[in-house]
């Protein structure tokens, strides 16, 4: 369901922030149309539906397209209106019934394992200055924060 979908995307904006990435989420309906709206080339906006074909995520991506904002796709349908829009099309699992998934645990781990794999790519672009970022937030906010490096396994 869409709370699904907002939670684990509040989890990615979360990591993103810790690397000092601006993400925006469309929490309520008329959000997803003024975030498209708002959007430029170099924006990226991440539309996720099950069956992409949903109407309101539809006419955002479209409004994305229109602002020529690029578009990453998470869906499980691969010939979706979605899917054939956007420039990049990742799947969510399909292993639960469209009408009526019970928990949406396949959906909901696939969507997480997605959110992670695209924050390790984008945190892999610029490693050692998001290390060094994360690590300089952490030591000023975290009560764990350890004075012990990282584990370096270059020089073993």
């Amino acid at each position: 369901t869409k709370s699904t979908y907002l939670y684990l995307a509040q989890g990615f904006m979360q990591k993103m922030r810790t690397i000092g990435k601006q993400v925006n989420i469309a929490n309520i309906n008329g959000d997803a149309l003024m975030l498209a709206a708002m959007g430029n080339p170099s924006h990226v906006a991440i539309v996720v539906s099950y069956s992409g074909e949903t109407p309101l995520v539809l006419n955002a991506a479209y409004m994305a397209q229109s602002q020529q904002t690029p578009i990453i796709a998470i869906t499980s349908i691969s010939q979706s209106t979605l899917s054939k829009m956007a420039d990049v099309s990742l799947r969510m699992s399909s292993r639960e019934m469209l009408n009526t998934p019970i928990g949406e645990f396949a959906t909901g781990e696939s969507v997480a394992c997605l959110y992670d794999i695209l924050y390790a790519v984008i945190f892999s672009f610029d490693y050692d200055h998001n290390l060094e970022y994360k690590l300089a937030i952490a030591k000023v906010i975290d009560d764990n924060y350890s004075e012990y490096e990282p584990i370096n396994n270059e020089g073993e």
